[in-house]
């Protein structure tokens, strides 16, 4: 018998406080519920894993429907946007809190943002939801990405939303372009 089940109104898994489930951080099936509650933001489930020891938050509003940006799929996009990268720093994503330490002291993020340095400053790259945030606040580049008339997604001058890789690469392109004409090379 189960000692805890989510209230009715949560549309994800069921999940039990004795069932065991799998780990977003080392994939095992060892993490177990810890917590669970039902609030304004929807459901919210922090899980723990008796293998590698991490805290896991699962929700209702699980921001990136399984999507990850990879750090080669961000060196692609930047290499397509002719951005040249100084250095890189994964970052905790925005939306979804989960880490894990592993035995030498290093952070391991799920689904991680990334840190991008240019020669004009700090980009930070990840999918939040179903669109990929691309953040320029830390440039020193202020340009809103053109977007057709028909398309309705966030933008403005530190930054912008794609919803695909195609559009990560023009809104990319399009900074890069008013960072060298602004900024020189």
């Amino acid at each position: 018998m189960p000692k805890y089940e989510l209230a009715s109104g949560y549309e994800g898994p069921r999940m039990h406080m004795d069932e065991k489930h799998l780990c977003h951080i080392c994939g095992k099936n060892e993490a177990q519920m810890v917590q669970a509650g039902y609030g304004g933001s929807g459901a919210l489930v922090i899980l723990k894993c008796s293998n590698c020891l991490a805290i896991s938050n699962v929700s209702n509003q699980t921001p990136w429907y399984g999507l990850e940006l990879t750090w080669k799929e961000v060196e692609g996009l930047f290499a397509f946007a002719k951005i040249e990268i100084l250095e890189e720093k994964p970052l905790m994503n925005g939306y979804h809190h989960s880490s894990r330490v592993d035995e030498y002291g290093q952070i391991h993020y799920w689904h991680p943002w990334w840190f991008v340095k240019t020669k004009f400053g700090w980009i930070e790259i990840g999918w939040r939801k179903c669109v990929i945030s691309i953040d320029w606040k830390d440039t020193c580049v202020r340009a809103t990405p053109p977007s057709p008339s028909f398309e309705s997604r966030t933008r403005d001058e530190t930054g912008s939303h794609a919803y695909s890789i195609d559009e990560a690469i023009k809104d990319l392109t399009f900074w890069h372009q008013n960072a060298i004409y602004m900024h020189g090379r």
